[in-house]
Parts: structure tokens; sequence; C-alpha cells
């Protein structure tokens, strides 16, 4: 705010606080003059970022007999929300919390209902109880403020995906790898409407994840990745193809710290469930195979390392053209292995 426009707003406030003085000793306690003038003061401390004495104006309104006159119940809720958004950008989480359950209250009450304000009502409390890590409240809330907000938006409005997004990551929260997708693949088909399902499914994917390991920066990689399989595991059923990836990942860590027994497994159980879901003759399982072969291999068992070594060169040469460098690299594999077993 600039000097210039924080002088009017001073000047207005001293304006209104002199119409107040002078109302409170000229008109009845409940006269509408008087809720007006608090309102507006509200509005202004909400400007001046005073959320403190902006609650205090606006709770006095409330405190105001409504039998005695009509109380403008929709805009004392917008300065509650107004109060609670600024209390949340202070961290003061439990002011705002209040605030906005406030806000949500009076505008429940008010007919015909704001439905776009009370979704967003209950968005910013599932935000705010996000920051008190209260994930299962703050899921409901979302839920509440997708009902509300479908009502009054159609379902690929942009505010809809951004719901969407918030309740992936709080699922994400909760360790539910699978409605964590869900949900930001809801919110990725509505922002990229021409992406291709495929892409965005992987976009998806990649967003749980980030979200997984952007909570455990400093953690060592493997430990990383291993809890990131019971993350999934946990909402997954045990041959699920996203469980691919991370069985590969971990299997890649552990030949680089050279435990190779146990990145066999890993690799193995990446094979065994691309096996349930892909064609045999798909490149990604002829890496699986290569990735069996080159463990085997350094571990000295040269049989098991040719076996992997030609089922992944046969694929290979049904999916890749002739002149892939893939192909190059297992025949060079498949010669040093052989020429191995020689001496």
């Amino acid at each position: 705010m600039t000097l210039e426009l924080l002088e009017k707003f001073s000047d207005a406030l001293m304006n209104f606080e002199n119409a107040l003085q002078i109302q409170l000793k000229s008109l009845p306690p409940m006269d509408s003059n008087i809720a007006q003038t608090r309102i507006r003061m509200g509005f202004l401390y909400c400007r001046l970022e005073d959320a403190d004495k902006a609650s205090n104006e606006f709770g006095k309104c409330l405190d105001m007999d409504s039998t005695v006159w009509s109380v403008p119940l929709t805009q004392i809720a917008r300065g509650y929300f107004l109060i609670g958004d600024l209390y949340e950008q202070k961290e003061e989480n439990l002011k705002a919390l209040s605030s906005f359950r406030e806000s949500l209250r009076i505008s429940e009450i008010c007919l015909p209902i704001d439905q776009l304000q009370c979704a967003n009502c209950y968005q910013f409390i599932g935000t705010v109880l996000c920051k008190l890590h209260k994930f299962s409240d703050a899921l409901e809330n979302y839920k509440l403020a997708m009902d509300f907000r479908l009502q009054v938006k159609p379902p690929t409005d942009p505010s809809i995906a951004v719901l969407w997004k918030r309740i992936g990551m709080v699922y994400a929260e909760l360790n539910n790898y699978e409605r964590a997708v869900f949900a930001f693949k809801a919110s990725f088909e509505i922002k990229h409407s021409t992406m291709p399902m495929l892409e965005i499914e992987a976009l998806s994917r990649s967003m749980v994840q980030g979200h997984f390991f952007s909570k455990r920066q400093h953690q060592d990689p493997l430990t990383n990745w291993r809890q990131f399989l019971e993350f999934q595991a946990s909402s997954l059923h045990s041959d699920h193809p996203d469980l691919i990836c991370t069985y590969r990942t971990i299997g890649s860590s552990l030949s680089g710290q050279n435990k190779h027994v146990d990145a066999l497994y890993n690799f193995q159980r990446a094979l065994d469930i691309r096996l349930k879901c892909s064609s045999r003759t798909d490149p990604e399982v002829a890496k699986d195979y290569w990735y069996l072969g080159i463990n085997y291999m350094l571990l000295e068992q040269f049989d098991n390392a040719l076996s992997s070594l030609k089922t992944c060169l046969s694929i290979q040469t049904i999916s890749l053209p002739s002149y892939h460098c893939d192909l190059a690299d297992t025949h060079t594999m498949i010669g040093t292995i052989l020429q191995q077993q020689q001496k």
C-alpha cells in the first residue's frame, strides 16, 4: 500500500470514527446507521490490515438486536472472511480458522444462501486446517467446498481444478496414493484439457511423488524410495503398474551400492508386474531383462546373465529399429559375458 493511499484510508477512518461518536450520542443504540458506520470502519481496518480492530467492529454489529433492524449479514460475512485472510497471511492460524468459521456461519443463515461464499469459506478453512496438520478435517472441508462450488460453477472451471489439486495434496498427506493420483489427474484434466491422457496420468503420478519427496529432502535417497514404495503399497494392489518405476529405481540405487542380490529382487518385481500389464514385446520389458542381466553378470552368475540378456535382445530385435544403439549395447554385453566364461 502506498503512503498516499494509507493517508487517505487513515483520514477516512478518522471521519468514520467522528461520525460514530456523534451517532452513539444522538441515535438509539440499535439504529441501522450505527451498524453501517461500524461496517464501513471494519472494511477500512481490513484495508489497513488491522484484523483485530476489524473483528471488533463487525462483532459489535452482530451484537446489535437483529429484531430491531435488518442486519446486513452478507456484508458482515464478507468482513469476517477478509479478517480470516489477514490472520492467515500473518500465520495466526487459530484466529484465521475462527474468522473463516464465523464467516461461514453467517453465510449459511443468509437467504438466499451465497453458494460461492460458502465454498470459499470451506476452502479456506481446509487450507488453515492443513497448516495445523489436521488433514482429515481439511479433506472434509475441501469436499464441502467442492459440493458448494459445483452448484454455481461448471466442472471445468479453473477454481474446481484448484480444489482437486488441494484434495490431492491432502490425500498424499494421508498416505492414500491412489486417491491422491486420482485428484491430481482430475485437476490436470481441467487445466490441460488438450493434453493426452497418458501424459496427464504421468504428470499426476509425478505430482504425488514430488509432494512426497519434498518433505524428505535430507534423507538418504534409497530410504526415501523405500518409504515411497510403502506409501504406494498402502493403497494399491501388489501388482499395480505404478509400482514398476519405484521397484526399478530402488533396484538401480541398490545396484549402485553393489548390493546386487537386493537389486535383483527389485528388478524382478518390476519385471513381474510389467509382464502382467504390458505386451511381452514392449521395449520396457526388454529394459527390465537388461537390468537383471547386468546384475547377474556383476554377481558372476553368467548363465542367468546370458539368459536375461538374450531375452532382452530378442525383444529389442522385434520392437526397435535395427540400428538402435540399445541393440549394440546388448550385443556388447552378451559378447563380454561369453568372453568372461572362457577365462
